[in-house]
């Protein structure tokens, strides 16, 4: 749902990764790097200055085809599997589960999907650059 909203608004996109406790995570990473690669797979094209965003589409690559596995190593695995809570990290890793698009308005995250989708997202981008 939300690379399809993406291609839809068809505007730049930015993708910032939350990490853990200020640090920086794998799992976001691969996050970051699957959004890229299915926009340029629909035909986005990729210009960046930052190197995070050419290691998260190369670390997505290398991990894609069997990521609870390249994640094996990491912190944030190993301390989800400590709480019993491995069935959950192969849920967090799979694709296509939800048809919740985030949307940061007036200071809160809400369900773009729920509150007018696209619309209210095009509304948003006019009323900032009207700012």
């Amino acid at each position: 749902a939300l690379t399809q909203t993406l291609r839809a608004i068809n505007r730049d996109v930015m993708v910032l990764c939350a990490g853990w406790k200020n640090r920086f995570n794998l799992e976001d990473t691969l996050f970051a790097g699957a959004v890229t690669e299915n926009l340029l797979d629909a035909g986005f094209t990729y210009a960046t200055d930052s190197d995070a965003a050419v290691a998260s589409l190369s670390l997505y690559r290398a991990a894609k085809n069997d990521m609870f596995a390249f994640l094996e190593n990491s912190s944030h695995r190993t301390r989800l599997e400590r709480l019993n809570l491995e069935q959950d990290i192969k849920y967090c890793l799979s694709f296509n589960k939800t048809a919740c698009v985030p949307f940061l308005k007036e200071h809160a995250l809400i369900d773009a999907n729920k509150h007018g989708g696209i619309e209210l997202i095009r509304a948003s981008l006019v009323e900032n650059k009207a700012q």
